[in-house]
């Protein structure tokens, strides 16, 4: 017999029986999470309260799942979920400036002969 679980994430009732063999056939994760989005999400971002996870882990599973109301998550998190989009943006630029420097210095490079005295 399926017992009613609330879900720790988002709170949704659903059933699930970890010793019924109904259940068998669902991830042991079930106990907690009635799906694999609340289940996912709450991994990644408790990985990033710890340390295991980076902020741009956090933004591909909610891109995944696309979840952009970041309202469910503490203030801390929100603030740099928020600011992750314009810190791609120049992240990518200063990616792009640093591969012009570098061309820039190959292409001065001067190759040096011996040091005669």
């Amino acid at each position: 017999m399926a017992k009613e679980r609330s879900c720790i994430f988002c709170g949704k009732t659903y059933s699930y029986c970890p010793n019924c063999s109904d259940s068998s056939k669902y991830p042991t994760w079930m106990f907690n999470f009635c799906s694999d989005k609340c289940h996912d999400i709450y991994d990644v971002v408790a990985g990033y309260n710890m340390e295991i996870k980076t902020i741009d882990d956090v933004k591909k599973i909610l891109d995944k799942y696309e979840v952009f109301d970041y309202s469910i998550f503490p203030k801390d998190l929100q603030d740099k979920l928020e600011g992750v989009a314009s810190k791609k943006i120049s992240v990518s630029e200063n990616k792009e400036e640093e591969s012009m420097s570098r061309k820039i210095k190959k292409n001065n490079f001067e190759r040096r002969g011996s040091i005669k005295e």
